[in-house]
């Protein structure tokens, strides 16, 4: 082992001299202190810094856009959050109303979460979780505090299909207050509808309130409608043309109300 050694420094003689001479020469320059080796460990400095300052910016940059990663998640979480919480706030706030309402109204009502919407083809309709074992049946009136939602229409043990007031087929007898005009409500479209066999000299003007008329069997009388947002009398005609809007935003409903009696 000895003697492989020895070879090998034989070998490579050469360069560990020049390592060696390297390694000296280096420790006498940072350990004297003339003026010259002095000047020349400045020099070395200012080199080592000028080499260094772009690796370090190249660091802290990589640094700054970790953290702007970070932050952006972390923003983006808040607004979700943020978003969620405003959510369980409006939902709050609207449950709260429609309890309210359910304690002040003189109808005998139960509360009922929309399920599905559009569930019948060839009926604008939407499917609530109350049926026959909430002594549910068909033909009963629909609504919110906002006023007339539908009807019900088809009946299963635990749910229940109901008519809305959208519905092309839909029609309910109205009264216009305060000149207590009657007419015929019927579906136009976006919230709108027209009310037909309004007498042309009935009193009736922007901003009345329509309700319902009470001559149906379905609907107790003086139900919220919407209100009335024209009027169009012409000469030769024995009816005026009546739009209304109504007052439920039929496409954002999550609950409604079914009237088991008006009682």
């Amino acid at each position: 082992m000895f003697r492989n050694f020895y070879h090998s420094i034989v070998r490579y003689k050469h360069h560990y001299v020049f390592t060696l001479a390297i390694v000296l020469s280096f420790l006498l320059l940072f350990n004297q202190e003339s003026p010259g080796l002095i000047q020349i460990k400045q020099v070395s400095i200012d080199i080592i810094s000028w080499v260094s300052f772009p690796i370090t910016n190249i660091k802290t940059l990589r640094g700054v856009k970790e953290g702007n990663q970070i932050l952006r998640e972390k923003n983006l979480q808040l607004a979700l959050q943020l978003q969620s919480l405003s959510h369980l706030t409006t939902e709050n706030n609207e449950l709260r109303r429609l309890l309210n309402f359910q304690r002040e109204s003189n109808l005998v009502i139960i509360a009922a979460e929309i399920v599905s919407k559009g569930s019948s083809p060839n009926l604008e309709s939407i499917l609530i979780d109350v049926g026959k074992n909430d002594n549910i049946s068909s033909n009963l009136a629909v609504i919110t505090p906002d006023g007339i939602v539908g009807k019900t229409v088809l009946v299963s043990e635990k749910s229940t299909l109901v008519q809305l007031i959208s519905d092309v087929n839909f029609r309910i007898s109205v009264r216009i207050f305060p000149s207590g005009t009657d007419g015929i409500l019927r579906w136009k479209g976006d919230q709108y509808c027209d009310i037909r066999e309004v007498h042309l000299n009935a009193d009736v003007n922007i901003g009345d309130q329509v309700v319902t008329s009470g001559f149906s069997d379905i609907f107790p009388k003086g139900l919220k409608v919407g209100t009335v947002t024209e009027v169009i009398g012409e000469r030769g005609q024995f009816q005026k043309f009546v739009s209304a809007k109504i007052d439920n935003d039929l496409g954002s409903l999550m609950n409604v109300f079914v009237i088991l009696s008006s009682d």
